[in-house]
């Protein structure tokens, strides 16, 4: 899954670009879902070797953690809860989460295509977040 070409403004986030959301959470009758960028281990490894972090010859597989350590200092606050486990086919196992379904005001950054876009610039995709139900 190439994702080189994230600055084209082909790629930039529109209103339309985001999916419909869910009905707001409620425990027990409508499941939490959160809108997430998905990223595979190569998106991860390519940020963390952009920003230069994690010490010279660091392997692959601790680049993860360097990851999750230190993408919310680049991201909005309330992305403060970086990665979550969605467990898809396509190779994704991890996304950073924008917002949920579990408050009003977390639905609303739903619609905030600035802070979005934001967040794909940052993470360097060039796909719109989806909305995916977590994994334990």
């Amino acid at each position: 899954m190439s994702r080189t070409n994230f600055s084209d403004p082909e790629n930039r986030i529109t209103a339309d670009s985001i999916p419909p959301s869910p009905p707001l959470r409620i425990p027990g009758k409508i499941p939490l879902r959160v809108l997430a960028f998905p990223m595979n281990n190569e998106d991860i490894v390519r940020w963390v070797d952009f920003h230069k972090l994690g010490r010279e010859g660091l392997g692959n597989h601790m680049k993860f953690h360097v990851f999750y350590k230190n993408a919310g200092k680049y991201l909005p606050r309330h992305c403060a809860r970086v990665t979550v486990n969605i467990g898809n086919r396509r190779g994704e196992r991890w996304a950073v989460v924008v917002a949920t379904n579990n408050s009003q005001e977390s639905l609303d950054m739903a619609q905030d295509v600035e802070m979005i876009e934001g967040v794909r610039m940052e993470l360097q995709l060039t796909e719109s977040p989806r909305w995916f139900r977590p994994t334990k």
